[in-house]
């Protein structure tokens, strides 16, 4: 407690230098008080600078309990891409994605479910959404180039309802994971800059 006081009155004292007699008093204030917000180890932000969020075609676990469950690929990836559209994301569509570009960052969007039951009137399903990368590193202290999967994000949820409306429940749960995410992404990216006007 008494080491944080110190970087507050250090911060003050610099502050104060720094915007000297002819600065507004609310800049010094900012100054000070932005190195005294809970700090993240040196880390920044999983999903910070994140440019562009390109949405994987679904993942199904199996083919024959996804078939009496009634959902399709198509279904899935045409909702997600609206509500997070609609959410603020900056999301891409695979049949619609460019080339990756130098300076844009990218990460993948994958929703996978796995189905259980369909073959009497109730289906269950486990369904996820995840935000990730694959990248070729080299992790000490062997120098070869290995392929390494980065999850930046990932939620699930299980779902249990009728085989005949299985579908809208699946598509619901895949809404509410993607607002979960459109949150966490604006809570990672950096907050606007304050103006000032001069006087």
């Amino acid at each position: 407690m008494k080491e944080n006081s110190r970087k507050i009155l250090r911060c003050l004292l610099s502050g104060l230098a720094a915007c000297g007699r002819n600065r507004v008093l609310l800049a010094c204030l900012m100054f000070c008080l932005y190195p005294a917000t809970p700090s993240y180890a040196s880390s920044a932000p999983a999903l910070l600078g994140v440019q562009e969020v390109l949405l994987q075609y679904a993942r199904f676990g199996s083919d024959k309990a996804e078939e009496a469950c009634g959902v399709t690929r198509g279904e899935v990836e045409k909702y997600l891409q609206k509500s997070l559209a609609i959410l603020g994301v900056p999301v891409v569509a695979m049949i619609d994605a460019k080339p990756p570009m130098l300076g844009v960052s990218r990460i993948d969007l994958l929703p996978e479910i796995v189905s259980y039951g369909g073959h009497g009137a109730e289906c269950t399903s486990w369904v996820a959404l995840t935000a990730q990368t694959q990248n070729t590193i080299r992790i000490p202290p062997v120098e070869t180039p290995r392929s390494v999967t980065v999850t930046y994000w990932k939620a699930g949820m299980l779902v249990n309802s009728n085989t005949a409306n299985h579908s809208t429940i699946i598509l619901d749960a895949f809404g509410r994971l993607g607002d979960k995410f459109s949150r966490q992404y604006k809570l990672d990216q950096p907050p606007p800059l304050p103006t000032f006007e001069e006087q």
